[in-house]
């Protein structure tokens, strides 16, 4: 990533853009720190947690490595790590996603910064552990006296957690103000939309969820005038034509918006399409059976160098029929990801049956399990450390077309270009890029474009939409 020569970022009267790589290092962790999105690619995976945790404390405090060893624990244990002295000697590919992103937020907190950027810091959370780790944040903020600038596409925790709310679209600021007036008056149509998108748990579920029409443009080649322009239900001439300065409706105020024609009516929402869904029980749905059929399944996980190990599932029955949405929810690290990974047999349960179609997945040679998996799609959970780093995008969504005998490769290519815009990416813009070049939102849709390339029966999906905004 490149800063325009004219930039500037100024941190403690100084100008970050402009000091060496060497005077950065002592900046960053010890007075300016980030939690990144992807947790599970921030952290070394042949380092033990605790010691991650560590060493900003050793490399900015100077603490001796016993003693930073000692106050890792008791950071795991601030974050709401449980049995934070036995976990602390655990590898980042033994815990559970919202694990991962606990101990990247004691990393962060180690050396007391004076700015926290938090990316997302709360993506592969439950709820309930979500709110633990928001109050966490404000209580530090408030103990540290600490700057916190929070990332976030749920505009539910920017209204429980900020006093101020810039929103953004396509790199540019659409409208930003004090929370209380920006969410009780938004002035810009994308943020009414995008609050009208937010879903709620009692809207009927013959309903089809909200979403903004369209999707945002291609910034190798943005549109001219207002990049929400081509999208925006209050669009004119003008806005095609000329870009909206940031400013104040009225005089003196805080509250800016980048419009030509802003409103302050009350959110009006973005109504559903009317289409509506028939309701599909496993009984209607496949007359000779469930689909899928989980018996006792039971999964153990080595519980560190001693040897010991823990059941991450214990006895898990459940059944599956086609056409028919399974939701499995609970807190994070109860054993969600296990489940979906026994099933395909990444790796085989300890103990229980896994009928696919009446087949005991289980007992299937390699030969028999790689036909299966070929039926039984999973999207990660991580949605970039799921994606070959050294393969184009395109390439990787084409791939389980071409394992399967999918007709000749202009086909494929074909197909993949049909799933890319299917999940809302543009084929042009994003095929020829790597992994590491795209937002976590995106390989999201990569993820699931490549396990749709496959025509799967059974789609397992582990938190396939943490990583995106309310509409999309």
């Amino acid at each position: 990533m490149r800063i325009a020569a004219h930039s500037a970022v100024t941190f403690d009267s100084r100008n970050l853009a402009r000091l060496s790589e060497r005077a950065l290092v002592d900046v960053r962790g010890r007075h300016l720190a980030m939690v990144f999105q992807e947790p599970k690619a921030a952290l070394n995976p042949v380092m033990t947690v605790g010691r991650q945790i560590a060493e900003p404390l050793v490399r900015h405090l100077g603490l001796a490595r016993a003693d930073a060893a000692s106050r890792a624990i008791v950071l795991m244990d601030e974050v709401g790590i449980s049995e934070p002295a036995w976990r602390a000697r655990l590898f980042p590919h033994q815990l559970s996603g919202g694990m991962r992103q606990r101990v990247c937020l004691a990393m962060a907190l180690a050396c007391g910064p004076r700015l926290l950027i938090a990316d997302e810091p709360t993506t592969a959370l439950d709820v309930t552990v979500q709110a633990e780790i928001l109050q966490l944040l404000q209580r530090e903020r408030r103990a540290r006296r600490m700057a916190m600038i929070l990332v976030t596409h749920d505009m539910a925790i920017a209204a429980n957690t900020a006093d101020t709310i810039a929103v953004m679209y396509a790199g540019r600021l659409v409208e930003t103000g004090p929370a209380d007036a920006l969410l009780a008056k938004p002035l810009s149509p994308y943020t009414r939309s995008l609050m009208a998108a937010v879903p709620h748990l009692d809207l009927p579920w013959t309903d089809r969820l909200p979403a903004i029409p369209g999707r945002p443009p291609n910034l190798l080649a943005p549109p001219p005038g207002c990049r929400f322009a081509p999208r925006c239900p209050d669009a004119r001439d003008r806005c095609h034509r000329a870009v909206p300065p940031l400013a104040a409706v009225d005089p003196g105020s805080e509250h800016l918006v980048a419009c030509w024609f802003p409103r302050t009516t009350p959110v009006g929402g973005v109504t559903g399409s009317g289409e509506r869904r028939r309701p599909v029980t496993a009984a209607t749905a496949a007359g000779d059976g469930p689909l899928l059929q989980v018996q006792g399944l039971t999964v153990t996980h080595d519980g560190g160098r001693n040897g010991a190990r823990f059941e991450a599932v214990s006895g898990v029955s459940l059944a599956v029929g086609k056409g028919e949405t399974l939701g499995l929810a609970g807190e994070s690290g109860c054993g969600k990801t296990s489940v979906a990974r026994a099933i395909i047999q990444v790796p085989p349960p300890q103990a229980g049956t896994v009928l696919f179609r009446g087949e005991d997945i289980c007992r299937a040679d390699r030969r028999r399990l790689r036909a299966l998996r070929r039926r039984i799609q999973l999207v990660f959970q991580d949605p970039a450390s799921a994606l070959n780093p050294q393969r184009p995008v395109g390439d990787t969504i084409a791939e389980p077309a071409r394992l399967a005998g999918v007709g000749p490769r202009r086909v494929r290519v074909e197909q993949a270009a049909a799933l890319m815009e299917a999940v809302g990416l543009d084929n042009r813009e994003v095929s020829a890029r790597r992994p590491f070049q795209l937002s976590g939102g995106q390989c999201q849709r990569v993820n699931l474009a490549r396990a749709l390339a496959a025509q799967p029966d059974l789609l397992i999906c582990d938190e396939p939409v943490s990583s995106l905004d309310v509409s999309t």
